[in-house]
């Protein structure tokens, strides 16, 4: 993947259709665990507060990839449904937390915490966590 400078003009949106979540709209651990072992995702609206999300997109861009973790930013090539090759930026940074401790907050939060209790079992640990950034940037 072709590492991004960042002042670098990035590839235009992509368009993505959108999911009716109200149809993944379900409260109550039980009701989340059972929509991820049936959808394979628990959809939690609210989880973050818009200043979370401001301030960890912020620390997100901040972090710098690690090789030998195997991160990656930069420009990412794909074909799209229609079969035209497009340009997305992408980032993908692996633990997080070992960059900036601002992420640990998030890692046993409730409900998702919960849901990846009843989920996984009483034996669930948490052995990383992935800061992801899709699309234009």
């Amino acid at each position: 993947m072709k590492q991004v400078d960042p002042g670098e003009h990035l590839p235009e949106p992509v368009e993505i259709p959108r999911l009716d979540l109200d149809r993944y709209t379900f409260s109550g651990v039980d009701a989340l665990a059972e929509a991820v072992r049936r959808d394979g995702f628990a959809y939690i609206p609210a989880a973050l507060t818009q200043d979370e999300v401001q301030e960890m997109r912020g620390r997100l861009d901040a972090l710098k990839p690690n090789a030998q973790a195997n991160d990656r930013h930069g420009i990412k090539k794909f074909i799209d449904d229609e079969g035209n090759e497009r340009e997305a930026y992408e980032a993908h940074t692996k633990c997080v937390f070992n960059q900036d401790a601002y992420f640990l907050q998030f890692l046993d939060r409730a409900p998702a915490a919960d849901v990846a209790d009843a989920v996984m079992g009483d034996d669930c640990h948490i052995i990383g966590q992935s800061g992801w950034v899709n699309g234009p940037g």
